[in-house]
């Protein structure tokens, strides 16, 4: 069991516990080599700065290996870094991954049953079709039931991609009792496999990282590619359908500047496009007010994904 967490380091403490290496880089100051580094466990990362035993380091450390860090808390441009004094490679045994990979509030396997009955509810018998082909599919099941939803915005934890998928189908059945023109069916589809692609796009080591395929093509490229791909095993199912199915997984980042290929053009895909904004811009707004929040702090940290500060208020962190 570690005995301190990345989200209790602060400058001037001894540190000597376990941690991820996220990043390790060699660099150069003056003619001297370092290594610029970043670790990790399940609360958060931290930079790191190692200037002694450099080539033994990148000899016989890599990103993902768990290491036991010696050193000392300061700071660099205002934010904590570990001053690296040692650094030896964990076995296998000798650690708890769970001390590494976040998880959220919320059994995996609890939502991934409530997602089963909401396609048992659904009544387009294809879409309903579709659904069942993938979510009964024992290598998907499993993978969604881990992965997160992203890498470090919003719901980026174990079962963090179910959690977003349920909220965005609740956000999408109360609209859609707003606005009855809506195809419901078609909208519930598109909530439960906007984000299908995400699957494949985050490795599941020590810490979420890219994997080639969604680094190289990214997730909604790899859900579009799967949603064919399962829709060509079911017989006669409609070519309208699926071309609107696939419209609202192409198109649920809603601009080109966030990496949609199309802009939603229709009326259930501009309405994902907003409940997923919604529900992710919730969500990591959340993450970073939990960060930042304690005694005296009346605003965040620049947030450079939104561009703004958030207003914590003037009792923040009382209680």
């Amino acid at each position: 069991m570690k005995n301190i967490w990345v989200n209790q380091l602060e400058p001037g403490r001894k540190v000597d516990d376990k941690f991820v290496i996220r990043k390790l880089e060699i660099k150069d100051y003056n003619g001297r080599r370092f290594l610029s580094l970043e670790f990790g466990d399940r609360t958060g990362r931290i930079s790191g700065v190692c200037w002694e035993g450099v080539e033994d380091f990148l000899h016989n450390l890599s990103v993902g290996n768990i290491v036991r860090v010696q050193g000392t808390v300061g700071t660099f441009k205002d934010m904590p870094q570990i001053t690296v004094a040692s650094m030896q490679a964990v076995a296998g045994g000798a650690y708890d991954p769970s001390d590494f990979l976040p998880t959220g509030p919320r059994e995996p396997q609890k939502m991934i049953g409530e997602i089963d009955e909401i396609i048992d509810a659904l009544g387009d018998k294809h879409y309903k079709a579709l659904l069942l082909e993938i979510f009964n599919d024992g290598i998907i099941r499993r993978k969604f039931s881990f992965a997160p939803a992203a890498k470090l915005w919003h719901h980026c934890y174990i079962g963090g991609l179910a959690e977003h998928t349920l909220n965005i189908v609740y956000l999408c059945q109360a609209i859609a009792k707003i606005y009855p023109q809506l195809d419901k069916d078609l909208l519930i589809a598109g909530a439960l496999l906007h984000d299908i692609g995400k699957i494949d796009t985050y490795s599941l080591g020590n810490f979420f990282e890219y994997t080639d395929e969604g680094r190289l093509l990214g997730h909604i490229i790899i859900g579009d590619r799967l949603i064919c791909n399962k829709i060509a095993r079911l017989r006669d199912f409609p070519v309208e359908k699926k071309k609107l199915i696939r419209h609202l997984v192409l198109s649920h980042q809603g601009t080109y500047e966030q990496a949609s290929p199309v802009l939603p053009q229709t009326l259930e895909a501009n309405v994902l496009y907003i409940a997923d904004l919604l529900d992710s811009r919730v969500g990591g707004i959340m993450k970073v007010v939990n960060k930042n929040k304690r005694p005296g702090k009346r605003w965040t940290d620049y947030v450079k994904l939104i561009e703004r500060y958030i207003y914590l208020g003037k009792n923040s962190g009382e209680q």
